[in-house]
């Protein structure tokens, strides 16, 4: 839908993920896009503190047989934060929410209010999204 916006004010769009890598992937596949009215910002959770923009989307990039949530495991729940409270008018979380769920901690919980807040929340498989 990103595509489709076309106003005289910028878009801000603060992409979030945990790992830098992922981010210079996001980068390299963003650079053949024509976004006129959309600015896009890549922020890694830590750069992303004290940062607003009109859209936030965090990419939870973890999923692993293991069930390893690595640095976004519950002792480290003040990165969740962060990643979810950049947002001034949305917010999109993008990741494997089984996995997510199979862990204790933070993205757990926010799926799980996702799930009773079905009004305000959707989640959606990505074999569903366009």
């Amino acid at each position: 839908n990103l595509l489709k916006f076309d106003s005289p004010a910028k878009l801000e769009v603060l992409v979030i993920a945990p790992y830098r890598r992922q981010l210079e992937e996001i980068d390299r596949r963003l650079a053949s896009l024509k976004l006129r009215h959309v600015r896009v910002i890549l922020q890694s959770v830590d750069a992303a503190q004290g940062r607003e923009a009109d859209i936030a989307i965090f990419t939870v990039t973890r999923s692993n047989a293991k069930g390893k949530m690595g640095f976004l495991s519950e002792p480290y729940w003040r990165r969740i934060n962060v990643a979810l409270s950049r947002a001034r008018f949305g917010l999109t979380i993008i990741g494997d929410a089984d996995f997510c769920r199979s862990a204790p901690g933070a993205l757990r919980d926010v799926l799980a209010y996702m799930d009773t807040h079905k009004e305000d929340c959707e989640i959606r498989s990505a074999a569903n999204v366009e």
